[in-house]
C-alpha cells in the first residue's frame, strides 16, 4: 500500500476541516465526523481493537477533528509499515455479522470510502451556494512543467 494515498487522503481531510469549520453545517459535520469515524474503526480492527458496541455515525464534535484525523493518519502509517497486506482480519460489522477481509483491502476501503464521502460534501457545498475544495489524487501528485 502506498503512503501516498494515506498522505492524500489527510491533506484531503484537513482541507476539508478548514472549508466545514466555515460553514457549520448540521449535516456536512455529521458526514465527514462519520469519515473520520470510520476510518479510526478499520484502524482498530486491522489492530486487533473490537469495541463491544460500533458506532460509524457518533457524533464528533468539529473541534476535534483535526487531532482525530492526524492520529488516523500515523496509525495507517505504523499499519503499511508493520503489517503484511495479506494478513487477514476478522471482524464483526456494526449489525454483528462477522467478516474476514486482508488489511490491503481494508486499507484501500478506507481510502475509497473516504473520497466517496467527501464527494457527498462537495455536492452538499454546492447547495450551499459555495465552491468545494478540490482535493483530488492528481492535483496533490501534479507538478507544474
Amino acid at each position: 500500500m502506498n503512503k501516498d494515498f494515506f498522505e492524500q487522503n489527510y491533506k484531503a481531510n484537513e482541507i476539508y476541516i478548514s472549508t466545514l469549520s466555515r460553514l457549520n453545517s448540521s449535516k456536512t459535520n455529521s458526514i465527514f465526523g462519520h469519515v473520520l469515524q470510520a476510518h479510526q474503526i478499520w484502524n482498530e480492527r486491522i489492530n486487533g481493537i473490537f469495541p463491544k458496541k460500533i458506532d460509524p455515525w457518533k457524533n464528533i464534535e468539529p473541534g476535534d477533528w483535526e487531532v482525530i484525523n492526524e492520529k488516523n493518519f500515523q496509525i495507517s502509517l505504523e499499519i503499511i509499515n508493520g503489517k503484511d497486506m495479506q494478513t487477514r482480519i476478522n471482524y464483526s460489522n456494526s449489525k454483528g455479522e462477522m467478516f474476514e477481509n486482508t488489511v490491503e483491502e481494508i486499507l484501500f476501503h478506507i481510502l475509497n470510502h473516504s473520497a466517496y464521502h467527501r464527494g457527498q460534501l462537495a455536492l452538499l457545498i454546492r447547495a450551499l451556494e459555495k465552491e468545494p475544495p478540490y482535493t483530488d489524487y492528481i492535483g496533490f501528485k501534479r507538478t507544474p512543467k
